[in-house]
């Protein structure tokens, strides 16, 4: 090589040998510099490969390529080192779309998930090739799912098959079969199809990169590389958006497996987010670190997430929610908006139409059901319900830090007709004997309201008014 002189090469094609991945086999050549005798600097450019049409419309003098000549697994776990010409290990197009691959070819295999019901619940598992290993010689591949199953130790196992079937046998990191848990069926999904990181639909005979046109609205998306903790180098991150209008998307480092539909842009993700679902136009949420195994449906924006939230559920239209870190194993229903949960609320359940309550920390297992708004509960709530199932309003409640019910099996119940549609404010406490109170003022000076003097009471029973200076 003479130094400071440039060279084309013309036989590039990206090759991948990263599980539930392939190449697409889009050639175009890579323009580098030599630095030495026998060194190439690793920023590259790109052009138009003789007699290609694929990349016809696009700019690839805009290009920016990092590129490797060597074939080093190493440091690249999709490198091929039997027929590989290379790795491109960031590119940015003309889109400035900046992805830690030659994200025009590489295409990942989406699928594979199975479901295990169980004493303690029902746990979806979805493929991560990330903890795919070797275990005394014979192949594993990983797979995850978001909460701990019921007597595991972690939230991982591997199976020897691939894809999963109904026979498959799970194995724990040692390569021990795992046989207790008290599981009793298994079902499985292997719909699969591949995609790029930027496709239009999930069928593959109608697929293009959408990339590739501008008219299709994916630009200025940022993905930082995903290093594997267990081997060191750098893998695909298998993140995809599947339809147009996809732009302003910014990932930390090793963030993986995350999905998106159509009109999902700006959103924003620390470092290690990973595992989450998100339907159609939802746009505007940020999310620290450590975020994962979160399912969001239609329309959900402008979500706060701070680190460690995991596990929450979101129907449709969720909108304006804030939460602390910690935040785990949360579900709501449909159009659940402008709601803020202080650090490590955790397993609450909310119906439809659920909106501007305020939590605070430490607030687990409580029940809502429809159309509870303006409430707000202090610091370590917990076991608490609303079952009242009707359309009625359930607002301007305010619970006490510290009230709470017994257990899951045995929680304390807000519901009463003294709580429905009202325009002021009730609150729920304890008095000095464990007693719980319901009250709320009748004009300046008295308050009326009920108590119950055990959180398994089935009725509220009335307080004489009395004179208050509060």
């Amino acid at each position: 090589l003479v130094p400071g002189q440039q060279y084309r090469i013309t036989d590039y094609v990206t090759t991948t040998t990263q599980a539930s991945t392939r190449g697409a086999g889009h050639q175009f050549d890579i323009i580098v510099t030599a630095d030495d005798v026998d060194k190439l600097n690793e920023n590259a450019r790109a052009v138009q490969h003789d007699g290609d049409t694929y990349f016809a419309n696009s700019k690839l003098e805009a290009w920016k390529l990092k590129y490797c000549l060597d074939n080093d697994t190493d440091r690249f776990a999709w490198a091929d080192e039997a027929n590989g010409k290379g790795v491109i290990y960031r590119m940015i197009d003309e889109f400035n779309n900046d992805v830690p691959y030659d994200f025009k070819n590489i295409q990942y295999l989406i699928g594979s998930t199975f479901n295990y019901f169980q004493y303690g619940g029902n746990y979806t598992f979805v493929r991560d090739t990330s903890l795919d290993m070797e275990i005394g010689g014979i192949q594993h591949y990983g797979y995850v799912t978001g909460k701990v199953p019921s007597s595991w130790s972690s939230n991982t196992c591997w199976l020897r098959d691939n894809p999963a079937t109904t026979s498959s046998v799970v194995y724990d990191d040692s390569g021990a079969e795992i046989t207790y848990g008290n599981i009793t069926s298994v079902s499985v999904s292997n719909e699969t199809y591949t995609i790029y990181t930027f496709s239009k639909t999930k069928t593959t005979a109608e697929d293009f990169d959408v990339s590739l046109d501008k008219s299709n609205n994916c630009f200025g998306n940022t993905i930082r590389p995903y290093v594997s903790v267990q081997y060191r180098n750098q893998r695909l991150n298998q993140i995809s958006f599947v339809g147009t209008s996809c732009y302003s998307n910014t990932f930390g480092d090793n963030c993986h497996s995350n999905t998106f539909g159509y009109g999902c842009y700006s959103n924003t993700f620390g470092n290690n987010c990973y595992s989450n679902t998100f339907g159609y136009n939802c746009k505007h949420n940020t999310f620290g670190d450590n975020c994962y195994s979160n399912t969001f449906g239609n329309g959900c924006s402008s979500n706060t997430f701070s680190n460690d939230c995991y596990s929450n559920t979101f129907g449709y239209g969720c909108s304006y929610n804030t939460f602390g870190g910690g935040c785990v194993s949360n579900t709501f229903g449909g159009g659940c908006q402008h709601n803020t949960f202080s650090g490590s609320c955790q397993s609450n359940t909310f119906g439809d139409s659920c909106f501007y309550n305020k939590f605070g920390a430490n607030c687990w297992n409580n029940t809502f059901s429809y159309n509870c708004f303006y409430n707000k509960f202090g610091n370590y709530c917990s076991y608490l319900q609303i079952t009242d199932a009707s359309t009625t309003a359930k607002q301007n409640i305010s619970v006490d830090s510290g009230v709470r019910g017994a257990s899951k099996w045995n929680m304390f119940d807000l519901t009463d007709p003294a709580i429905l549609n009202k325009n002021y404010q009730v609150t729920f406490s304890k008095d000095a004997v464990g007693n719980y109170i319901m009250k709320w003022h009748n004009t300046l000076l008295t308050y009326t309201g009920k108590y119950k003097t055990s959180n398994i009471d089935n009725v509220w029973k009335d307080i004489t008014p009395v004179e208050t200076y509060e």
